[in-house]
């Protein structure tokens, strides 16, 4: 796994492959390998591995290996970084990570890591002021999406009158999805057109019960994730007003706001800086909201096409051709540090 000397190299030892691995470091990864950067991905860790690299980003690593690597990488003279997009002190107990981040050997790594690297990059404000008590040298980085996976056309047949009310998240998010539990009961009940249509699961059942016009969005391949939502007319982005969700990011707002679906989500912070209520979206802060909010939606095709342009519009300005710059900013790299591959 050398590096090529001839032109800046940055080496992203990824924590996975999936959600963050894949926002955090493969999509900004490959846009900065489009600009002539060599770039690798990998989840092993050979502390030895780092010489031949100018960057390293450790992402959400804790491992000991991870330590020796980035002391290794230090001593060596090389740009050090720890990207981490989660409040991992508040995890809520139902999330699936609980218990690993619990560990007091696991997070007490995470925690050195931090505090030796060079430079922390993170997602959002919330998130970096909480870091900010580890490293003083904090960037914020959005989320950013890929263009290429994103240009999915979201057309409907002559005559479509069916509205799918649709959710996408993880086994992490089933206590956000019950916010609209109720409302969701009420939509089906007062609309014979509407569908639910939420993430397939266990647990998703304890949410919604097995209904005929309730349907589950299977897994996908991430690089088939955008395909998968263009079934939904309308996007929930439910989120329980907690300190981890605090330090969330507007990903989900901006996934479905790409593929031009209007958005009724939760007025806190992961959203407030994003949508502007009744122009690009919709912020519900209780049940009264969303059910308004959502009832204005289904009734009206053109207000769902007008909020859905206008969210559109904002999320053409977050794909990552068009704001790559900032992580060779982050980096320290420069147009006069690429080589023509």
């Amino acid at each position: 796994m050398a590096g090529n000397m001839d032109k800046t190299s940055i080496f992203y030892i990824v924590d996975d492959f999936f959600g963050c691995g894949w926002y955090r470091c493969h999509v900004p990864g490959l846009e900065l390998k489009r600009r002539g950067y060599e770039v690798v991905l990998d989840g092993a860790i050979d502390p030895a591995g780092v010489e031949a690299f100018d960057v390293i980003v450790f992402q959400r690593q804790w491992r000991p290996q991870a330590v020796q690597a980035m002391e290794y990488a230090i001593s060596l003279g090389k740009t050090v970084v720890y990207e981490l997009d989660d409040d991992l002190w508040n995890l809520h107990e139902s999330n699936p990570a609980y218990e690993a981040w619990s560990n007091p050997a696991i997070l007490g790594g995470a925690e050195r890591l931090l505090r030796s690297a060079h430079l922390v990059t993170t997602t959002t404000p919330a998130l970096a002021q909480h870091l900010r008590r580890f490293n003083k040298n904090i960037r914020i980085l959005p989320n950013m999406l890929p263009l290429e996976h994103w240009q999915v056309p979201r057309d409907r047949p002559e005559g479509y009158d069916k509205v799918v009310v649709g959710w996408a998240g993880s086994a992490s998010r089933w206590r956000d999805l019950s916010i609209v539990k109720e409302v969701g009961k009420q939509l089906l009940d007062k609309y014979p057109n509407v569908e639910l249509l939420v993430a397939s699961g266990d647990d998703s059942n304890m949410i919604f019960p097995p209904h005929p016009r309730i349907g589950r969005l299977q897994g996908v391949k991430i690089e088939q994730y955008a395909y998968s939502l263009t079934q939904f007319d309308i996007g929930l982005a439910p989120v329980v007003d907690s300190r981890f969700n605090q330090a969330k990011s507007d990903l989900k707002f901006l996934e479905y706001s790409m593929l031009g679906i209007p958005t009724v989500a939760s007025h806190v912070e992961s959203y407030v800086h994003s949508i502007v209520n009744g122009e690009n979206g919709f912020l519900a802060k209780n049940d009264k909201d969303w059910l308004k909010y959502l009832q204005r939606l289904i009734e009206q095709p053109e207000l769902r096409a007008e909020i859905g342009a206008a969210a559109k519009a904002f999320a053409d300005e977050r794909t990552i051709d068009k704001t790559a710059w900032m992580w060779e900013q982050a980096y320290g790299l420069s147009l006069a540090a690429r080589e023509s591959a």
